[in-house]
């Protein structure tokens, strides 16, 4: 579709241990992910190619390039995440937009959708 790009990466089998009982858990890590999402986020403002950023993540990593661009490249990246966690992303943001409450709900009714829960 014009307008959009998508990059497919591979997850690559990780092994770990349970800090509780110590099995070990087998599961998948994605590599490159991070850095693929914030040259997307400089090659948009570079070339122009947006105003306005939306990065749904609340990875503070981010944090730093978000800074940069609005900083010097004039453009706005807006957080979307979930309430709990992301506040050094979400603080660095021009604005954000949270996925609990009524959002999250309405994700968590549809079929695939999130089971997030909050904590407490």
């Amino acid at each position: 579709m014009t307008g959009f790009q998508v990059a497919v990466r591979d997850r690559r089998p990780k092994k770990d241990r349970c800090p509780h009982c110590t099995q070990e858990i087998l599961g998948t890590v994605e590599k490159g992910v991070d850095s693929l999402i914030v040259s997307d986020l400089f090659e948009g403002a570079i070339n122009d190619g947006y105003d306005v950023a939306v990065l749904l993540s609340n990875d503070s990593d981010f944090a730093p390039a978000v800074r940069t661009i609005q900083e010097r490249l004039n453009k706005q990246v807006i957080h979307a995440g979930f309430r709990y966690g992301g506040n050094e992303i979400r603080t660095t943001c021009w604005g954000h937009i949270i996925l609990d409450g009524p959002v999250c709900a309405k994700l968590r009714d549809q079929p695939g959708g999130p089971q997030y829960r909050a904590p407490g």
